[in-house]
């Protein structure tokens, strides 16, 4: 018999849920609420959605500049996979070493730069080296400038080095590692791909990852120095690392304003083991050095030039790379070309001073010459065009103007050697790693998204 209208309604009311279970209804309904919206505000979520993002913008854009085509791409391809295969032993060899040692981190770097580079002085070469004399284990990335070279065999103490080409491949096993209760700390010193790639993964597997911007990679771009740079890399690097320096107080500006973020600065420094020659006995003409790179885009080579024409009676000695093709330079001008660090030392105890005369922009703008530190180091006094970041250091002479710096020549071959002692006791790497090290013990390393919503971490 079919039911009234009545018997419907009762029937209804009977199955209407209690107060009480409405109540635990509601207040699961405001609980998963509130886990999702922690789940969004995350750093976890936010690197989440930006990695979606530049995902959908590579696809959009084509290959990156790194990417090769056709049967060169074939060729590097097969040496590259004979190059891995050794690497990869030497990385299991590594990782025994690394897990024993006695240093409480393991460091990654993921550079961009050639190996050369990383003997000669660089940023990253003094970093690392710090980090090797506290007995840290370091994988180092490098930038191999011709494909058919093998790359680096074996380890050096607690070093290895690692074609970056060949590291896309490894990082996965890097990354997963059992390096025990050492703090995993990655660094990326260049907005590279492969760090998009793996930055949440590295997350995942309780990596502290730390973008150090060592240069404006983005003005170095604009005048071909850089043409590996991808301007949504740094983006995404940046605002999603877990901790952001830069080695000069304009630059880390500029990070900040792109990241939305606080962005420390962490400048250059000296080494103050490096040898300091005894002066040579003094001669009759005075000698002015410079030491680094001599491309158009760092050394303002008119300005330069300028001042050797002005001051026939003044010796110039140049040290670098990069020389200039066509440059005819007056008699008293002297190109060393790239000189080692004992063949500059003693070079430098005949100086009388130290230039830098720099190309005016924003190239300079942001950098921290490393050969200040070791001007300073030395003794030497020091004149320099405009570049922000050594406006205030003992020692050194800022001018606003060619004109200024030409004219401040003849002062500085007068000034004689004073060394800084108490200053350049806390500009030395060591002061730097303990830098980062200070920033990393505030870190707590995040997870990705799925640990949220699996409920085995807070937000």
């Amino acid at each position: 018999m079919p039911l009234t209208g009545r018997e419907s309604e009762a029937e209804f009311l009977d199955d209407r849920p209690s107060r009480a279970e409405l109540q635990r209804g509601q207040e699961r309904a405001f609980e998963a609420e509130e886990k999702l919206a922690g789940i969004e505000s995350s750093r976890a979520w936010r690197l989440l959605q930006r990695y979606r993002g530049i995902r959908s913008w590579i696809k959009r854009s084509g290959p990156t500049p790194a990417g090769r085509t056709g049967p060169e791409a074939k060729d590097q391809s097969a040496n590259i996979g004979d190059g891995y295969s050794e690497l990869s032993l030497a990385f299991e060899d590594w990782t025994e070493v690394a897990r024993n040692a006695v240093g409480d981190e393991v460091v990654v770097v993921l550079s961009d730069i050639p190996l050369s580079e990383l003997d000669a002085g660089h940023r990253s070469g003094h970093l690392v080296a710090e980090y090797l004399r506290t007995a840290c284990p370091v994988l180092f990335t490098y930038n191999r400038t011709r494909y058919h070279a093998a790359p680096e065999r074996g380890i050096e103490s607690l070093l290895l080095r690692s074609p970056v080409d060949l590291t896309h491949r490894l990082l996965p096993q890097i990354l997963e590692a059992d390096f025990g209760d050492k703090r995993k700390v990655l660094f990326t010193t260049y907005p590279l791909e492969v760090t998009v790639r793996y930055m949440a993964y590295a997350s995942q597997h309780g990596w502290s990852v730390v973008y150090d911007v060592q240069a404006d990679w983005e003005a170095l771009d604009q005048v071909g120095a850089a043409n590996r740079y991808v301007p949504a890399y740094e983006f995404y690097i940046a605002t999603t690392a877990d901790v952001v320096t830069a080695v000069s107080v304009p630059l880390a500006k500029k990070i900040e304003v792109l990241s939305g973020r606080q962005v420390n600065l962490n400048a250059n420094a000296h080494d103050p083991l490096t040898p300091i020659p005894a002066p040579s006995a003094p001669s009759e003409r005075p000698v002015l050095g410079y030491i680094g790179p001599l491309t158009n885009s760092w050394l303002n080579w008119d300005l330069l030039l300028e001042c050797a024409r002005r001051y026939p009676e003044i010796d110039f000695e140049l040290a670098g790379h990069g020389m200039q093709p066509n440059v005819k330079c007056p008699d008293n001008v002297t190109f060393r070309g790239p000189m080692a660090e004992d063949g500059i030392t003693q070079a430098s105890s005949r100086w009388t001073g130290a230039i830098l005369p720099g190309a005016f922009g924003s190239i300079l703008n942001a950098c921290d010459p490393l050969s200040v530190y070791q001007y300073l180091h030395w003794g030497l006094p020091v004149l320099a065009t405009y570049i922000p970041q050594i406006l205030t250091y003992p020692g050194v002479t800022v001018t606003e103007s060619p004109e200024a710096f030409v004219a401040a020549i003849p002062e500085l071959t007068m000034m004689g050697r004073h060394r800084p002692s108490q200053w350049l006791s806390a500009q030395t790497w060591e002061t730097r790693i303990a830098s980062y090290r200070e920033a990393l013990s505030e870190v707590r390393p995040q997870s990705i998204v799925i640990d949220y919503l699996l409920g085995r971490k807070d937000s």
